[in-house]
Parts: structure tokens; C-alpha cells; sequence
């Protein structure tokens, strides 16, 4: 059944379609006619994050999401959105390439890029905010599904849990490189994650949960106040 944020869930995905293929065109472009790849794989990271947005879509469409009775399509649908989510919110580690990706000097202690510089910041500024808020509204559209289903306790239980294991998916990521589709190796997987164990982890994840979190909690509001507007 349709509903106002179905409405605006599909006009979102709209506009963050056309911004996913302006930037993915401008990039591709200076490869194509400058040789530049230094941000090819940015085009890699938007598709990732398309991937657990368009799933939480049809999911929301359907009304399709773990409940008794329903049929295993449900879980695995859960499932998977769950397998790529991380992928949305790991794109904020990007922001590390600026310093390698962008071409800037200092003069005097003031930081001087040319124009190809600045464009090249703001795309990758820009696809690390596209990514990170498609992967906002993806979870706030499977919060909103779970909160009528079994109440805002089950809801935001459900939030907490996939930032933590969001966080972790980023630590692995980012340290050990991996990705998801090592899954595919188990025996890979458990040795690496094994060697994770240890304080400067769990204070990475710590610290990166309770800033997903606000930066949900303010965007959960935000959503909010417009509702009441």
C-alpha cells in the first residue's frame, strides 16, 4: 500500500539516480579524455550503494520484511540488504583519498588547488554524501517498516545493531581489506577476523556507532519535524 513516504522514498531515488549518473559520467569523463582515473573507483562505491538502496525499496513496497508466516522470500530479502548495507555507510572512509587523489600545494600556509583540483574535491565530496545518505534512507526505510510491524523498542534495536556491525564491516574493510564478497571465503574470513580482536577495534567501532548513530538520530528528527509541518 502506498503512503506518503513511499511517495517521497521514489522521489529521492529519482533525484539520487540523476545525481549518480552526473557524477559517474563527469568521472568517467576524465578518464576518457584526460587520463585521469584517480577517481574511477568511486563509480564502483555508487553502485555498491545502490545495490542495499534498491533492495530496502522493493522491501518497503511490498511490505516485505521478516514476520511470522510469511515466506522465506522475507528473510532473504533482510538478509541480503543486510549483507551490503555496510558498503553505504563505509563510503564516509573515502574522504582519506583527498589527500592522495586531489592535486593541491601550500603557498604560505594557505591550501592552493587549480580548477581541475576543485572539481575532482567536490565529486569526491559529493559521492561520499550521495552514498552516505542513500544508505540514511535505506535504513530509515526498513526502521519504518519494523516500527509498524513490532513497535519503535524493536525498531531502534534493529538500528543499533546494524551500526555496530556496520562499524565493524568498515574496520575490516578498511584495515584488512576486506569486502563483502569474502564471505565467499569462510576460512579467510574467521582467520582475519580473529586477529581483530583486540582494543584499538573495539574503540574504532565504538567511536564510529555512537557518530552513525547521531548522525541518524538527527536525521530520524529532521524527518520528523517535517511530518509535522
Amino acid at each position: 500500500m502506498k503512503n506518503k513516504f513511499y511517495d517521497q522514498f521514489k522521489f529521492m531515488s529519482s533525484l539520487l539516480l540523476f545525481f549518480s549518473i552526473v557524477s559517474s559520467v563527469i568521472i568517467a569523463s576524465r578518464y576518457m579524455f584526460f587520463d585521469d582515473r584517480s577517481l574511477m573507483f568511486l563509480i564502483w562505491n555508487i553502485f555498491l550503494s545502490w545495490v542495499p538502496y534498491i533492495i530496502s525499496l522493493i522491501i518497503y513496497r511490498r511490505k516485505m520484511i521478516i514476520k511470522r508466516g510469511r515466506s522465506w522470500v522475507n528473510h532473504l530479502l533482510t538478509l541480503m540488504w543486510l549483507f551490503f548495507y555496510p558498503n553505504t555507510l563505509y563510503i564516509i572512509t573515502d574522504a582519506l583519498h583527498i589527500k592522495s587523489r586531489v592535486d593541491y600545494y601550500f603557498n604560505n600556509d594557505i591550501v592552493v588547488m587549480d580548477n581541475g583540483g576543485w572539481l575532482k574535491f567536490w565529486l569526491l565530496i559529493f559521492v561520499i554524501l550521495l552514498g552516505f545518505i542513500m544508505g540514511i534512507i535505506s535504513l530509515y526505510a526498513m526502521q519504518n517498516i519494523l516500527d509498524s510491524n513490532y513497535g519503535p523498542l524493536f525498531s531502534w534495536g534493529f538500528v543499533a545493531i546494524v551500526m555496530v556491525l556496520s562499524s565493524y564491516a568498515i574496520y575490516i574493510g578498511r584495515y584488512l581489506r576486506l569486502n563483502s564478497w569474502d564471505i565467499l571465503n569462510p576460512i579467510k574470513l574467521f582467520n582475519n577476523v580473529i586477529q581483530t580482536l583486540h582494543m584499538d577495534m573495539l574503540s574504532f567501532v565504538g567511536l564510529f556507532t555512537m557518530m552513525l548513530l547521531c548522525v541518524y538520530v538527527l536525521f530520524y528528527n529532521l524527518i520528523s519535524l517535517r511530518k509535522g509541518a
